[in-house]
């Protein structure tokens, strides 16, 4: 079993962050380290989502 592209995962994270704006949803975005491979939160989604509160699983 293959993971998902990077991209169709960026796109389906996209859309999540659409809808939940769409539907004014609650919502919280988290991450880990920005330092890791995931790297920091992506700004196309943090750009839809303004004022939403943001965690950090590790510092």
């Amino acid at each position: 079993m293959q993971g998902v592209p990077p991209v169709q995962m960026r796109n389906n994270a996209v859309s999540l962050a659409k809808a939940a704006r769409l539907h004014n949803l609650p919502t919280v975005l988290t991450g880990s380290a920005a330092e890791d491979p995931n790297g920091p939160l992506r700004s196309e989604i943090t750009d839809l989502l303004p004022g939403v509160p943001r965690r950090r699983t590790r510092q």
